[in-house]
């Protein structure tokens, strides 16, 4: 189904959907007030879902003019319908939203208006999760390339702007012939390059989205079926990011962003492995990990306090006394 108005955008909302029903009346009450004005598009990808979701999309949206649905015959994943989308925006600004999340009211009373005369690239915002606000800062204002990449990796000391895709906004030709890549953490990998790529970068100090914890989400469902998954995807888009950050031409206080992100990823990586609680059935996703933290032992000396050899018994490592002492050589 193609857009019905050929007007200039100042923004276009993507948004991926996959078996996503139950959150259609929210979406419809959230995007109410962008269904009536002439500077915002809205494109919506459903990804081939089997409850009925693309017939529920027809009903509620079919009928508006700025939005355009986009239903796919084979499942491909968010990173496809995400890329989709792209294809078709024409705003100046791109916002990728998830269809089971809310905006928040200053999304379109305070951050929108911060785009007109703007030269940002990217621009970041605060979130709402667990009814607890995640800000980057006290004040709005431009930010440095350095400060943009700290709040993306998550490197301030508290959880914060992190690889997420929607507390910003991003410049459409910016991103426009960027791709994602197809694993989990997608998010993160996208958002290194696009700061990276960026020049100028603006915060705005508004609450603009509320992440709503789901168990069936997309990232939570892969984590309570497939953990190896999630722990692989972790290490090869952490080995991405790093790979990213070492050929900028800036180098960017290189050594400085490596030690700091590798501290960050152990915890990450670390967590997943711990909670998961033996649901890893694939050793060689183990030996991955183990072969990732040796890879850079001088950024991992703290981890042996952590209890290396208890961690890998939890997850059935038979040979976890070799790889400790590998470890510790």
């Amino acid at each position: 189904m193609s857009r019905k108005s050929g007007n200039a955008m100042d923004l276009t909302v993507i948004i991926p959907t996959y078996n996503s029903k139950r959150y259609v009346a929210n979406l419809k009450r959230d995007l109410a007030p962008f269904l009536v004005t002439q500077n915002v598009e809205i494109i919506i990808v459903d990804d081939a879902s089997t409850d009925g979701t693309g017939e529920v999309l027809t009903s509620v949206f079919g009928e508006a003019d700025n939005v355009t649905l986009k239903l796919k015959d084979t499942n491909k994943g968010q990173s496809d319908s995400r890329y989709l989308g792209l294809q078709e925006a024409r705003g100046d600004y791109v916002y990728f939203m998830d269809s089971d999340d809310r905006l928040e009211p200053e999304f379109r009373s305070v951050i929108l208006p911060k785009i007109k005369n703007q030269q940002a690239d990217i621009v970041f915002f605060d979130y709402k999760a667990q009814m607890r606000r995640v800000s980057i800062g006290k004040t709005s204002g431009e930010i440095s390339r350095e400060a943009a990449l700290n709040t993306v990796l998550e490197l301030n000391g508290k959880r914060s702007s992190a690889g997420y895709l929607w507390n910003k906004l991003f410049k459409r030709s910016l991103i426009e012939k960027m791709t994602f890549k197809d694993t989990l953490f997608e998010d993160l990998d996208f958002c290194v390059r696009a700061v990276l790529k960026a020049d100028h970068f603006l915060y705005v100090n508004a609450v603009g989205y509320h992440y709503v914890f789901h168990l069936k989400s997309s990232f939570n469902g892969a984590f309570l079926k497939h953990c190896d998954r999630l722990v692989s995807d972790r290490i090869e888009v952490q080995e991405a990011v790093m790979a990213q950050l070492l050929t900028h031409q800036d180098r960017l206080s290189f050594e400085h962003l490596k030690k700091a992100l590798m501290s960050y990823n152990l915890n990450i990586v670390g967590w997943l492995l711990m909670i998961s609680l033996g649901r890893i059935r694939d050793k060689a996703v183990i030996q991955r990990v183990f072969t990732f933290y040796k890879a850079h032992q001088p950024d991992f000396r703290a981890f042996r306090s952590w209890g290396i050899s208890v961690l890998f018994k939890w997850h059935g490592v038979k040979e976890k006394a070799k790889l400790n002492n590998d470890y510790q050589a």
